[in-house]
């Protein structure tokens, strides 16, 4: 490579190949296949090179002529196969920046070098494939017929290299969605749904299924909405290294965030549950952020309740996929904050224990400690957060009436002979929702669920409360 400094090969090779202003077709060829050549030769010696020349390389890709044509995508293959982890760093943002361009010989070359580096470099490329693919996206629908048709074929260079099986047959599908997402969308997210996944997604698949994730997420279509919050949950399990999935977060957090806060409940269930195996796919060092972000939002005077369900269901579900350990010491912070003095986040709080029965496997082994404190919030001077409170306990119910019978009896039953009238009115309700997912034991001779010390402790209990001082209760135990 010191000879070629000390004379100025390159140089001159610019000079008699490609300057000037009608440039002879064989000229071309022979500048090109020589850059292919010493590509080949000189391997990553010829890198420092590259920024020189891959104008002059890009300009061909787009030349009339198809010999040309043909040399300079060579050239570009073999260069492309030699780059470094350096290289491609330089090198991306100009053909990212070159599909910009309102010139569509431009636009044509930079979108041919990128197909062409994602089919002969895919390792090296895969940090950048969500800035690639998302480029191609909007050149999809170029008005061109040459730059949409090179599209097409650079998405499907990005789709050769995939080691999925599952999703290389549904490339074709995957394209038409991404070049016209209101026509394609819905059935290519259906199809995906549908499909058995055997094998684990790699990076190239990542980056053709995150673009759907996103444009179903931002969609005003629930139905899109809901099959594209179900995807991401499904690519985040199938997912073989959790990194890949790291240069995906610009995408994917901001789109699940905002159907976090749909209005649409069904939209928020989904979102939060695709956000739980998002942040398992990523593991907790990377889900902190996500934590903090959950948290402020929860800290908000001014959050709607709908926005305050989706943020609280959010983090049920990201406390819940880390281990017990994690889930345990988070508790200890829920619960610390739904007996904060701040009626807002006391609401909030208790928000969040009213998913977690549901979204946590082992809560039965929490009962003992969590039952009581969602109990207490029915004597609370605020009527949102007795509300609330009361809900909590009828999940508890609908979860564990008949396999923690005990558990929830003990607590409620206590409950029961409260000072405050509103906790033994609530209490009373909760133990007759209790003896109904309990199949009425109470009644029977020989009780399936509970030992007949509690049927006669819940029997006398509600006979008492018959006769409470306050009339709303002895109608209630009534």
């Amino acid at each position: 490579m010191k000879f070629f400094k000390e004379r100025d090969i390159i140089g001159i090779l610019q000079k008699e190949c490609f300057t000037g202003k009608k440039i002879d077709p064989l000229r071309l060829q022979a500048g090109l296949q020589l850059y292919e050549t010493l590509s080949f030769s000189q391997g990553k010696a010829f890198e420092p090179y590259i920024k020189e020349i891959l104008p002059n390389i890009m300009n061909c890709i787009a030349d009339a002529k198809e010999p040309v044509r043909a040399c300079a995508n060579a050239a570009n293959q073999q260069i492309i196969r030699n780059f470094s982890n350096y290289a491609i760093k330089q090198v991306v943002p100009m053909f990212l920046e070159g599909l910009k361009t309102d010139n569509w010989r431009g636009k044509y070359a930079a979108v041919e070098a990128v197909g062409n580096m994602a089919h002969c470099a895919p390792k090296q490329i895969s940090g950048f494939l969500p800035d690639i693919v998302k480029a191609l996206r909007e050149v999809l629908n170029d008005t061109h017929e040459k730059v949409h048709e090179a599209a097409i074929k650079a998405v499907s260079k990005i789709g050769s290299v995939i080691k999925c099986p599952e999703v290389a047959d549904l490339l074709d599908v995957i394209i038409l969605a991404l070049g016209n997402s209101n026509l394609h969308l819905n059935a290519c997210l259906d199809a995906l749904l549908k499909t058995s996944f055997v094998h684990a997604i790699d990076a190239p698949s990542l980056s053709l299924l995150v673009p759907l994730v996103d444009i179903g997420l931002t969609m005003h279509d629930n139905t899109s909405k809901q099959m594209a919050s179900k995807l991401m949950g499904n690519i985040c399990n199938l997912t073989q290294d959790p990194e890949d999935l790291l240069p995906y977060m610009k995408i994917l957090i901001p789109a699940i965030k905002n159907s976090l806060f749909d209005s649409i409940p069904e939209i928020r269930a989904s979102a939060s549950k695709a956000l739980g195996k998002l942040s398992k796919g990523l593991g907790l060092a990377n889900s902190i952020e996500l934590l903090e972000w959950l948290n402020m939002n929860l800290h908000r005077k001014d959050l709607a309740p709908s926005e305050r369900s989706g943020a609280a269901q959010g983090l049920s579900e990201v406390v819940s996929t880390h281990g017990d350990n994690f889930f345990s010491n988070q508790c200890k912070e829920i619960i610390a904050l739904a007996r904060s003095k701040d009626i807002g986040l006391r609401e909030s709080y208790r928000n969040v224990m009213a998913y977690l029965p549901t979204s946590f496997g082992g809560f039965v082994d929490y009962l003992l400690v969590m039952l009581p404190i969602m109990i207490e919030g029915l004597a609370d001077e605020s009527e949102e957060v007795r509300k609330v409170s009361m809900r909590n306990v009828k999940i508890c119910i609908q979860q564990y009436g008949k396999k923690a019978s005990e558990l929830l009896c003990k607590p409620i039953l206590a409950m029961m002979f409260d000072k405050d009238s509103r906790v033994r009115m609530s209490s009373s309700i909760l133990m007759y929702q209790l003896v109904k997912e309990m199949e009425n034991d109470i009644i029977k001779s020989q009780p399936k669920y509970i030992n007949m010390q509690m049927k006669y402790s819940i029997l006398s209990g509600m006979f008492i409360l018959k006769f409470d001082p306050i009339d709303k209760v002895q109608i209630q135990a009534s």
